[in-house]
């Protein structure tokens, strides 16, 4: 009786076991997949990024990066009014900061080192893989991920105690996350949420220009 029993927790113990295995097989399919598009896409050379972020106050802000021809147009936008843009060529190793509000402008002492940079990727992805290394512990944080619809569209879901992330089935590139900020000093809790856009092969030589009103002398 005694020897049953026992067999029945070990096989308990065992099915647990490999459940937990093959959902965490599962999962890293899954965000080994995300790491791999968000990459292939980052050193795409013609490629339109976005992200709109929402934050709990309700203001909104968008920000764009736009390259081509080695030429990248970073802006941002604050309740639909374009701030600012940072334009680097990295052609002729010059830039530029913006003011689009002000129609100003003044040359950029800071050159960033390559073109292939995107902001706000979801936190969880960037923690997971920091540069080329992968982080057990912080990938041991994703609870679940489950298919699911966003807007109509097939996602993966992936969810952690802090971020809630939709993955496009297709391309395997974040479209929406929401993300909670903990302010322990004052004992408050907000909610930042942010939609993404991913587009290649579509940005034009105008898109990638300097504004018509600057005058830009060598």
């Amino acid at each position: 009786m005694k020897m049953r029993i026992i067999k029945i927790v070990l096989g308990i113990i065992i099915g647990i076991v490999t459940l937990f295995l093959v959902g965490r097989i599962y999962h890293f399919i899954i965000i080994d997949k995300v790491h791999h598009a968000i990459e292939t896409f980052k050193f795409t050379e013609n490629r339109y990024y976005a992200v709109t972020a929402v934050y709990s106050g309700n203001e909104t802000m968008k920000t764009e990066i736009i390259m081509r021809d080695n030429i990248v147009k970073y802006q941002k936008q604050r309740e639909g009014v374009n701030e600012f843009c940072e334009w680097i060529n990295f052609n002729e190793n010059k830039s530029y900061y913006i003011d689009l509000k002000k129609q100003s402008f003044e040359e950029n002492e800071f050159i960033r080192t390559s073109p292939y940079f995107l902001k706000n990727i979801p936190n969880t992805i960037l923690d997971i893989y920091s540069g080329d290394t992968f982080n057990l512990k912080e990938f041991l944080k994703i609870k679940h991920i489950v298919p699911t619809k966003y807007n109509g569209q097939k996602c993966y879901k992936i969810i952690t105690n802090l971020e809630t992330i939709m993955i496009d089935q297709t391309t395997y590139l974040p479209v929406y996350s929401s993300i909670i900020f903990t302010d322990t000093e004052n004992a408050t809790k907000e909610i930042t949420e942010y939609t993404y856009e991913f587009k290649t092969g579509e940005v034009t030589e105008e898109e990638v220009a300097l504004p018509d009103w600057m005058e830009v002398t060598n």
